[in-house]
């Protein structure tokens, strides 16, 4: 309801049934300024002087996988008719972690970015070379960490046959 505030600042004779008093300002006679406070009827959305609103607001509307939407409580005073200033500097109303990027051939979390490795360089004529396929972790698009197993080499060649052994001399004729 209306609210009115006695004292020298107030025009003479206004009370709450002078309607020019509670109109926000002394129409016709305000003089200093200050006379205009002298009754008021609170602020926008109900509230009454003396009342707090508060609100949330965020630093950022878009947080990138992995990062945290960092927020903050505004607080703001209804002071005569009117609202001061909200406190605080954050201005988003709402905020969400985007989902991670999925690799190339892969989504987040899954291995991929396969490889080929062997165990050894070369191997003997007649014997396979031994080879692993080795992946590492897809984190947000990006590989992440070593590559699984323990072979190292990216080739693998097997050996020729050996020369056949000399042939032995024939023997001179008898």
């Amino acid at each position: 309801g209306r609210r009115f505030r006695g004292g020298d600042d107030c025009p003479y004779g206004a009370d709450l049934k002078d309607t020019r008093c509670c109109g926000r300002t002394w129409f016709g006679r305000c003089l200093s300024g200050k006379e205009r406070y002298c009754c008021w009827q609170g602020c926008l959305g109900g509230a009454s002087h003396g009342d707090w609103q508060s609100r949330t607001r965020y630093r950022q509307a878009v947080v990138h996988y992995g990062g945290e939407c960092i927020q903050e409580v505004q607080k703001r005073h209804c002071d005569k008719y009117q609202w001061d200033a909200w406190s605080g500097s954050f201005r988003f109303e709402s905020c969400f972690v985007q989902d991670p990027e999925d690799c190339p051939d892969v989504g987040h979390g899954e291995q991929g970015d396969a490889r080929t490795r062997f165990q050894s360089p070369t191997v003997p004529f007649g014997e396979a070379c031994e080879w692993e396929v080795q992946t590492r972790q897809c984190v947000d698009g990006e590989y992440f960490g070593e590559y699984s197993g323990s072979f190292n080499f990216t080739n693998c060649t097997v050996l020729s046959a050996p020369p056949p052994p000399p042939t032995p001399p024939k023997p001179p004729p008898a």
